[in-house]
């Protein structure tokens, strides 16, 4: 969708992009990518750091999407909402004090905030257009 909106490519990706797959997850998808299985892949920023040195060598960053919330923390729909409240205080209390500068040690995390299905949509949009999700 970045290349169709940045002008790339006009044409269906299918037309242009010999395979679209869903690799399984970032790592799988940067190493597909190292092994030359693919020439591109959409990875979350922090899995290039799963690579080897000499093989970052071989990996060159092209662009990055809109900003979007990462590395969230999920709970059963069903979960006691007393639980899930101290949760949610244990977690968003790592943005100050002492301990927020350990949240950038965890994948350069810059805080905790509260997010909803709505702050996905972006991305759901995308999914569903290339026909990833129904």
């Amino acid at each position: 969708d970045l290349f169709r909106r940045e002008g790339l490519i006009e044409e269906e990706p299918e037309k242009f992009f010999k395979r679209i797959y869903f690799a399984g997850g970032d790592e799988q998808a940067i190493r597909a990518v190292y092994n030359g299985f693919v020439d591109a892949a959409g990875i979350g920023q922090f899995v290039y750091n799963l690579l080897r040195p000499e093989e970052r060598d071989e990996i060159i960053y092209i662009g990055e999407s809109d900003p979007l919330p990462s590395h969230c923390v999920v709970v059963r729909k069903d979960l006691d909402k007393t639980t899930v409240t101290k949760l949610q205080d244990a977690l968003f209390a790592l943005n100050d004090g002492d301990h927020r500068s350990l949240l950038a040690q965890l994948y350069g995390v810059d805080g905790y905030v509260k997010v909803t299905h709505d702050d996905f949509k972006q991305v759901e949009e995308v999914a569903r257009k290339y026909g990833f999700i129904e």
